[in-house]
C-alpha cells in the first residue's frame, strides 16, 4: 500500500508491475509485462518503479531474481513434502502451502518452517527471518 500511495496508483497495479518486475533484466521488459499481462499502462509503471527506487535505494528490483525465487520455494515444499513421506503424514503441496489433516497443523507449521530455515541457511548462514504467526 506504501507504494501505491507513493507512485498514485492501484494496489493491482503495484503487484502487477511488482510481480513482473522481479521477473525482468530491464526497464523495458518489466513495463511490457506489466502492460501486456496486467494492463499497467507505461505511465503508471514508471510512477511505481520511482516509487519503488525512492522507498527501496538498494534493492534492484530488475535483476531477474523471482524465478530464482519460485525455484527455491519448489525446493524447500519439496522437503516439506519429503519430511512427510518420513514422518507418514500426507501432505499435498497447494502452490505456496500443503494441506494435511487439521491434526497435523503443527506439524505442518513447524516443517515449513524448518525446511525454510534450513534452506535459507544454505544460501546466507548470517540471513534473519520472522515467521508470521496465526
Amino acid at each position: 500500500m506504501e507504494l501505491a500511495e507513493l507512485s498514485g496508483s492501484s494496489r493491482e497495479q503495484v503487484k502487477g508491475f511488482i510481480n513482473v518486475a522481479l521477473n525482468s533484466s530491464s526497464y523495458k521488459q518489466a513495463e511490457g509485462a506489466a502492460l501486456g499481462e496486467w494492463q499497467v499502462s507505461p505511465r503508471s509503471s514508471q510512477s511505481i518503479y520511482k516509487a519503488f527506487q525512492k522507498r527501496y535505494p538498494k534493492i534492484d528490483l530488475l535483476c531477474g531474481y523471482g524465478t530464482h525465487a519460485m525455484a527455491h520455494e519448489g525446493m524447500i515444499m519439496r522437503n516439506v513434502l519429503l519430511q512427510g513421506v518420513k514422518d507418514g503424514v500426507l501432505a499435498l503441496p497447494i502452490h505456496d502451502a500443503i494441506a494435511t489433516k487439521t491434526t497435523n497443523k503443527n506439524w505442518a507449521k513447524e516443517t515449513m518452517t524448518k525446511c525454510w530455515r534450513e534452506w535459507i541457511n544454505q544460501i546466507d548462514p548470517k540471513a534473519k527471518s520472522k515467521v508470521k504467526q496465526d
